[in-house]
């Protein structure tokens, strides 16, 4: 397996666990002893980080899905009687997005400019 096809595959995945906590019940959110917006950032920024050397032709849609998809989960969160949707969380998370696409982007830039 590539490397290219496992990033990929670990991208969707993640992706997919941040849908399954993030509208999930509350009971499902993993705990760790990090303050819970350092949590919504970190989480975050990897998903957007391991996105970016995923796709890295691609990265105005992959920032499109990865913080669209954000903003609609955290929208979700309204409807499920144990969550609760804030500007602020969203405010983190998309930060953390940003913040790990872009350091994908320059990553992928400066290892395929020091290939040539």
């Amino acid at each position: 397996m590539s490397l290219k096809l496992a990033l990929r595959i670990l991208a969707w995945l993640l992706l997919a666990g941040l849908v399954v906590v993030t509208i999930g019940p509350i009971e499902w959110r993993p705990i760790s002893p990090l303050p819970v917006q350092v949590e919504r950032a970190t989480a975050l920024a990897i998903i957007g980080f391991v996105f970016a050397l995923a796709y890295p032709r691609h990265i105005v849609i992959v920032a499109v899905l990865v913080l669209g998809l954000t903003a609609v989960l955290e929208a979700l969160q309204l409807v499920e009687p144990s969550r609760h949707g804030r500007i602020a969380d969203l405010t983190v998370k998309l930060i953390g997005g940003v913040f790990g696409l872009l350091c994908g982007w320059l990553i992928e830039r400066w290892r395929a400019r020091n290939i040539q």
